[in-house]
């Protein structure tokens, strides 16, 4: 969700159907107390998580 795939697309590469995705989906919203992708990205971001295959930062002490 993080990196702003669609609903097939996810599906396609966890091997789900999109309907599975699109309640997991739901489910999460629900559970995360939000209404739309941006909040629920925004609470991920702040928790620290990266999705998977984003761009590496450098560290600052780097």
């Amino acid at each position: 969700m993080v990196l702003g795939l669609a609903n097939k697309i996810i599906a396609y590469r966890l091997s789900l159907s999109p309907r599975t995705v699109e309640a997991y989906r739901a489910q999460l919203m629900s559970k995360l107390g939000v209404r739309s992708l941006a909040e629920a990205v925004q609470i991920a971001m702040e928790a620290g998580l990266e999705p998977r295959g984003a761009i590496l930062r450098a560290h600052p002490e780097a």
